[in-house]
């Protein structure tokens, strides 16, 4: 029987496809793919502990003769203290004085002088000032090679129809170098199997539309910020919303903000497949990917020693090929550590953000107590038809929620609530230390993430978004 004009077209299209793909391994990704297939195969052998350990004290001792040679900075940080020019095992490295974002924006001279890439990544500053670290195309392979060995446990591919909410449009800069630079990006996408969704435009009025268009896309992976995947979700069931029983999707991917176990659950829920947990920092690339369960973020050994200090902040060390290594850096995240080698954590249960994310409540007798902004977010998200919440510290011990929702909601109703499980917890805050208000969208960073706890120098998480 001769085909229809449409079946003819449809063929050709999956000619087109096919040749497409085969011309972007061949030419655009076959070196990365190369040192994925590699590292993947790396990663099933299971080496032993020792052998994890001597891997990483190798890889250090290299990357680090590397460092204060060739980069002005690591000379003069070795100099200024006294550090040896090489490790004999793991645990000389906890001895390293912590490099933090202060120290790279007061010697940020010394930092970009060498500088072999030419890029620039920015992170948040403590200050509310932007720190800059220099970026490069090398960089960006490493990031995608260890995205993948954590998508790989999940089967995900390159190349596989991804569904990305991003919000870094802002780096592209303005004029004729933003435009062209937007412009490549969309290329890139387009050849790389990539929807791009602005995670800025995630009120309730909007979520019900990207539900659609994940519906209709069909994406085999979704990736997004916790709080935008979770927005998605939550209408999902409370509208009772399915996407059909024959879709392709593998895996919904988080990133970038804290996953709690109430977002584990309602995200599976909805979707019917996997969550994955991704960690990472955008100036030092990817460090986690969760393998089986949402607790279990395995860390990438052989790209990042990570470790903690005496209040469970986390400490990394990139030993991957990167422009700018970062040596026992301090990312200010608190986490949950479950498997360590000579003070080299190799497995976390999870990443409790930043220490600061503490808010101040008054007692009835005046005194103050601390509650962790993670306490709130759990009380407030067990509460039906929120979409978005914002803590914030509004005087000594005055706190304001600001809640976003597809409804008008009973705002006194949900303060009582809160109050209640606050109370269970630390006693009997006084009720006119917190207020709860309605909101159209609550405050983001420029990279349109949403934070646990708003003010000044918020800064933002690891976007995971580099599929090219």
């Amino acid at each position: 029987m001769p085909l229809t004009s449409a079946g003819t077209v449809e063929r050709a299209l999956s000619v087109f496809r096919r040749l497409r793909t085969s011309i972007v391994r061949r030419f655009l990704l076959l070196n990365r793919l190369e040192e994925l297939d590699s590292k993947r195969r790396l990663y099933k052998v299971s080496p032993s502990p020792d052998d994890i350990a001597r891997c990483q004290v190798e890889r250090f001792n290299r990357m680090w003769q590397r460092a204060h040679r060739e980069i002005p900075f690591y000379d003069h940080w070795r100099r200024e203290h006294a550090l040896p020019e090489r490790i004999g095992r793991l645990r000389e490295l906890l001895e390293f004085p912590p490099l933090t974002k202060d120290d790279i924006q007061q010697n940020e001279t010394l930092i970009f002088q060498n500088a072999r890439g030419g890029g620039e990544i920015f992170t948040g500053g403590s200050t509310g000032k932007p720190v800059r670290f220099p970026f490069s195309p090398v960089d960006a392979r490493t990031a995608y090679v260890d995205i993948y060995v954590g998508r790989s446990w999940y089967d995900v591919r390159p190349l596989d129809d991804a569904m990305v909410f991003w919000g870094h449009q802002h780096l592209f800069g303005a004029g004729l170098r933003g435009t062209l630079a937007e412009y490549r990006r969309r290329v890139l996408d387009r050849l790389l199997n990539i929807q791009r969704v602005s995670a800025y435009d995630m009120s309730a009025s909007t979520v019900a539309r990207h539900v659609s268009t994940v519906c209709r896309s069909d994406p085999q992976v979704i990736v997004g910020y916790t709080s935008c995947v979770y927005k998605l979700a939550r209408h999902m069931v409370d509208e009772g919303v399915t996407c059909g029983t024959n879709r392709r999707l593998k895996a919904v991917v988080v990133t970038a903000e804290t996953v709690t176990g109430s977002d584990v659950e309602l995200i599976q829920e909805a979707f019917g497949v996997p969550l994955v947990v991704e960690y990472g920092l955008a100036e030092a690339g990817v460090i986690a990917y969760s393998q089986g369960d949402p607790s279990n973020l395995r860390v990438f050994w052989d790209s990042v020693i990570a470790t903690s200090d005496e209040d469970d902040v986390l400490l990394v060390t990139t030993i991957g090929d990167r422009d700018f290594p970062l040596v026992n850096y301090r990312t200010d995240d608190v986490i949950d550590a479950t498997e360590e080698i000579a003070g080299s954590i190799l497995g976390m249960r999870s990443v409790l953000g930043r220490k600061r994310d503490v808010l101040r409540m008054a007692l009835t007798d005046g005194t103050e107590v601390e509650v962790n902004g993670l306490l709130l977010m759990h009380v407030v998200k067990g509460y039906r038809h929120v979409f978005s919440m914002q803590f914030e510290q509004k005087g000594p011990a005055e706190v304001r929620i600001s809640v976003v929702s597809d409804r008008e909601l009973d705002c006194e109703e949900l303060k009582r609530y809160v109050l209640g499980v606050v109370r269970g917890e630390h006693g009997e805050v006084a009720e006119s230390c917190l207020e709860v208000a309605q909101v159209e969208a609550v405050r983001r960073t420029p990279a349109g993430k949403e934070v646990l706890v708003y003010a000044p120098e918020a800064e933002g998480r690891w976007a995971g978004s580099s599929d090219a």
